[in-house]
Parts: C-alpha cells; sequence; structure tokens
C-alpha cells in the first residue's frame, strides 16, 4: 500500500513539472542557417536556415534585416509548427544602395504564439560590405503625372549616384516606355564621381497610337563599365480627338446646293467622341455676304460620351454663285471645331425696273389720258351746238 502511494505521488510530481518543464523549452529555434557572408551595396542575400519547434506553435513570423536598416527588411510566415517539427525556409535580404563598407549584423528573428503566448527567438551573424570597382544607383525617379494622354509628354527628373570605388566617364541615360515604342537617350557630359549625387531632366514623348493602359517606364544608367536600372509604372489614357462636325449626307466632303432666293436647310451631324458629358453652343460665320437669312437650330447641344445628335442650318441665299460658311462649335470659351460648309447657289437674280422706265410709262399714260378727255370733250361740244336752233312745241 505505501509503495502504491509512493508511485501516485511520483506520477503526479511528473505531471507538475511538466508545464514548467515545457515552459523552458525554446518554441522556436533556428540551426544551420547558411549565407553569403560578403556582399556590396545593392546585393542580395540569400539566407538559408532551418527553423524547429519544442512546443506546438502557430502564427509564425519570420523576419530577417540588417541590423539598423529599415529597407533591407523581409519577412515570411509560417500558419502552425507541431512540437518536434522542423521547417528548411529561405528569406532573401537586400543590401541597401547606400550602406558603407563595413561589418554588419545579419538577424533573423521568429516569433509565434504557444499556448496563448508569444515566444522569440534570434540569430545574429557578421556581414560584411564591400564597394564594388564599378557601380551605380537610382536614388529615385520622379514623373511630372502618373498619367499621361497619348500625343503629350512626361518629365523625368533622375537622380543618380556612384556608389563605387571609380569615377565613371561617358554615362548614357535612356528612359523608355518599350512596350508603346517610346525611348529617350542623353548623355552625361560630366565625369560621374565617386559619391556624385546628379539629378539629370529628360523628357518622354508618348506616342499619338497608344492605347489606354499601364506601361512600365524603364530607365537605364550605363557605360562600358557599369549599368543601373529601376523601373515603374505610368497611366496612359487613349488620345480622343475633339468633338466633330461632319455632313450627314456626305462624310468625305462638306457640300450643297440651293437655288438662289428661296429658303434651303442643311442638316448636319454633332458627335462628341470625348469620354464625358459636353455641352456645346453652336455659331454660324460667313454668311453676310451672300444670304439674306442665316440660323442655326438648336443653339445649344448636350451630348453623352458618343452621342450624336442633328442640327439644322436654315438659309436664304441672295447671291448666285459659290460660297461658304462656318459651323463653329465651343465648348465654353473654347473652339473644339470649326468646319466649313461648301454652297453653290443656282439661278439669277430677278432683273430690276429702272426709274426711267417708269417715268416713260407713267407719260404715256398721261398722254392717253388727255386725249381720251379730248375726244369726250369735242362729242359733248359738237352734240349741244346742233340742238341750238330747233323749238320743240
Amino acid at each position: 500500500m505505501n509503495a502504491f502511494k509512493l508511485v501516485a505521488a511520483l506520477l503526479a510530481s511528473l505531471f507538475l513539472l511538466a508545464p514548467a518543464f515545457a515552459a523552458t523549452q525554446p518554441a522556436l529555434t533556428f540551426s544551420e542557417v547558411d549565407f553569403e557572408d560578403t556582399v556590396a551595396p545593392g546585393d542580395s542575400v540569400a539566407v538559408l536556415f532551418t527553423l524547429s519547434a519544442g512546443i506546438d506553435v502557430k502564427d509564425i513570423k519570420v523576419t530577417g534585416q540588417i541590423a539598423g536598416e529599415k529597407d533591407s527588411r523581409t519577412e515570411l510566415q509560417v500558419s502552425k509548427m507541431l512540437s518536434g517539427n522542423e521547417r528548411e525556409l529561405k528569406l532573401t535580404v537586400g543590401v541597401p544602395n547606400d550602406l558603407r563598407e563595413g561589418t554588419y549584423k545579419l538577424t533573423l528573428n521568429a516569433e509565434g504564439k504557444a499556448n496563448g503566448i508569444v515566444r522569440a527567438q534570434q540569430f545574429a551573424g557578421n556581414l560584411v560590405v564591400e564597394q564594388k570597382d564599378h557601380s551605380m544607383y537610382f536614388k529615385s525617379v520622379q514623373i511630372s503625372s502618373a498619367s499621361v494622354t497619348a500625343g503629350d509628354s512626361i518629365d523625368l527628373a533622375v537622380r543618380l549616384i556612384n556608389n563605387g570605388r571609380n569615377a565613371e566617364d561617358g554615362v548614357k541615360i535612356k528612359a523608355e516606355m518599350p512596350e508603346i515604342g517610346a525611348s529617350q537617350t542623353i548623355r552625361v557630359t560630366n565625369t560621374v564621381m565617386q559619391e556624385d549625387d546628379r539629378i539629370i531632366y529628360m523628357t518622354l514623348s508618348v506616342p499619338r497610337d497608344a492605347e489606354s493602359g499601364l506601361y512600365a517606364l524603364k530607365v537605364t544608367a550605363s557605360n562600358a563599365d557599369v549599368s543601373a536600372t529601376t523601373s515603374g509604372l505610368v497611366e496612359v489614357q487613349k488620345f480622343v480627338p475633339a468633338p466633330q462636325v461632319s455632313e450627314r449626307q456626305t462624310q468625305s466632303a462638306v457640300s450643297v446646293q440651293m437655288p438662289i432666293g428661296k429658303g434651303a436647310v442643311v442638316s448636319l451631324a454633332v458627335s462628341n467622341n470625348a469620354d464625358s458629358q459636353k455641352t456645346f453652343n453652336l455659331q454660324l460665320g460667313g454668311t453676310a455676304d451672300w444670304a439674306s437669312a442665316a440660323r442655326v437650330d438648336p443653339t445649344t447641344v448636350t451630348l453623352g460620351a458618343g452621342e450624336s445628335e442633328s442640327v439644322f442650318v436654315y438659309l436664304l441665299p441672295s447671291a448666285a454663285g459659290e460660297h461658304s460658311f462656318t459651323l463653329f462649335l465651343k465648348d465654353g470659351a473654347t473652339t473644339v471645331s470649326a468646319v466649313p460648309v461648301d454652297v453653290k447657289v443656282s439661278g439669277s437674280a430677278p432683273a430690276a425696273v429702272s426709274r426711267l422706265a417708269d417715268r416713260e410709262q407713267l407719260g404715256l399714260v398721261f398722254v392717253v389720258v388727255v386725249v381720251l378727255l379730248a375726244v369726250i370733250a369735242a362729242f359733248w361740244a359738237t352734240r349741244k351746238g346742233s340742238g341750238k336752233g330747233q323749238v320743240y312745241y
């Protein structure tokens, strides 16, 4: 009986000690850490390592970093590792371009949750940074706009730094958007000395026929000994022509015929080729010399993107021959289209009656009236004379 109690007491002691023992075990452990320990500014360091779990751990995050250099930080995540598990993992740590020569600490940090408690483990190793004989990099590339319309241009300010041991001559800088065939190359006239910090300004023209989309902008600095490249994205908007006015019946040329002295109507189609709703004002010009009346109806149109509407020009030509007028389409104070319309007026103007002819006709009428009155007077005088000596009873 005493022996049984002794065994039970020992087992109970073991159960009580188990949590304390587990708590002393590292939740996560780094081993077999391997990396190239001598690098140059701008390089990347591939770090291979084995991560082991002493207890069940979840929500694990592993970060790698050159101590004190935030730009070098990188991380990976592991959802869960059971006690006794091992994982072979890889992290790639970037060496900043502006890092000076010297010895730095490369650190790995792992943390995760075990039994509701965050557990962490760290590894640190030496990393030697040495400059290359020839090396340059772009500190920054600034553009005038992240969005450009096809046919326009963008301005660039590129900041180039020589972080190598040697000065560089004959450096050329090329900015390009290869997918749409846009490029510009300039030559840096002066020597780029060691640790020089240069700002170079460039202008890149975007072809008029480029389609809408996101395109890679690539900038390269190079000479016979070194090359540096950086890239980004630029949004290109397709070029949309200004709204056009076109004759409804004849698309290739706007030309109409009409007779003189009779009212005529010219039907035109106004289209909005922009990508948003527009309100346009319509005005006529060039009709004063040959038309006694001219107007356009309506004088204002509002069109959605891609919509069209007919407008009508009413004319009363007063002079025969070949003439023209212009229909102006305005967006506010800006004329977005000015379309000439050729007009051929047929027929001739009615002959005018001169004043001389009018006077001659009036004189002839006067003579006729005088003669007629004279005849009537003679007739009455004759009748009166013949009846004067007769007496009737």
